[in-house]
């Protein structure tokens, strides 16, 4: 994975020798290119943008991708480290904000569940609870977001948001008041 932060517009020299780059790169690789820098303070935001337009070209199979032009858009995904911030919000935050004050594991072991496949025994034989306790805690994930973890569209909404923050690198602390 290669992520660029975009220091020059597209057409610039610099676009010519980054469509060379990704070239040779192989197959496997994708260059992200973040919108164009206006100021060094602006650096972290350029970096998390080349990341997301990462994951974009790596979704699309292209190799390289301009963050917020390319056409891999569903309809629903964010668009910008912000989306991102907010679909993550808008979906865990009551969840986030439960563990942080409670020092709760609830998002470790949604996590868990969902990448398990919903296993119950898989789940909890790998955060090492008791299977109830998984239980549990996953009724409390569906009290404070209203997305059941065990149907279809409660674990693809509850993943979506995961796996959003995890593309744009997001830290869960980081992202409630």
């Amino acid at each position: 994975m290669v992520a660029a932060a975009s220091l020059e517009a597209r057409g610039c020299p610099g676009h010519a020798l980054l469509a060379s780059l990704t070239a040779k790169l192989g197959e496997d690789r994708a260059v992200g290119l973040s919108t164009p820098l206006a100021a060094s303070s602006q650096v972290s935001e350029a970096a998390r943008q080349a990341q997301l337009a990462v994951a974009r070209a790596h979704e699309s199979g292209t190799p390289m991708v301009r963050y917020g032009t390319d056409q891999c858009d569903s309809g629903f995904l964010p668009h910008s480290l912000e989306d991102t911030r907010q679909l993550v919000r808008r979906i865990l935050g009551p969840v986030i904000t439960y563990d942080r004050d409670h020092g709760g594991d609830l998002v470790a072991s949604l996590r868990t569940f969902l990448t398990n496949d919903g296993g119950w025994q898989r789940s909890s034989d790998h955060l090492g609870i008791h299977r109830q306790t998984l239980v549990y805690r996953l009724r409390k994930v569906e009290q404070l977001t209203g997305l059941k973890p065990t149907s279809t569209r409660g674990s693809a909404m509850l993943w979506l948001a995961l796996q959003a923050a995890d593309s744009a690198q997001l830290s869960l602390d980081e992202l409630m008041p």
